[in-house]
């Protein structure tokens, strides 16, 4: 995810959060740092209010390949949409499995890190 920190056209967001190390992955939402409450369901949208969906996905411990679904409901037609990195899945690397590095500017090398664990 790329995230500027910048708002688009006055779009909405709203938050959830996904932890890809339970054993049964669900999305839950929360409020946005921005003071957005969370969303509840059943939830509603429509082509003039529409609203953008921020998906924190994390992990501590796997290298993970995932892909979002969807499920939509519109009068009598439902359905559930895919959603990924293009066609590819979304990836999530656990912070246990990333080596950090440092620029030492007075050796001029870069220096490996302990691992510092960021997920609450």
């Amino acid at each position: 995810m790329y995230d500027l920190g910048l708002s688009c056209g006055g779009l909405t967001s709203r938050n959830f959060d996904v932890n890809l190390d339970d054993p049964e992955v669900v999305a839950a939402s929360r409020a946005g740092d921005d003071g957005t409450p969370a969303a509840h369901f059943p939830y509603r949208i429509s082509s003039t209010e529409p609203e953008v969906f921020l998906v924190h996905a994390r992990t501590e411990n796997c290298d993970c390949r995932f892909h979002l679904n969807l499920d939509w409901t519109s009068g009598d037609r439902k359905g559930s949409l895919r959603i990924g990195d293009g066609k590819d899945p979304f990836r999530v690397i656990g912070t246990q499995r990333l080596r950090w590095f440092q620029l030492d500017m007075d050796k001029r090398q870069w220096v490996k890190q302990p691992v510092v664990n960021t997920v609450p």
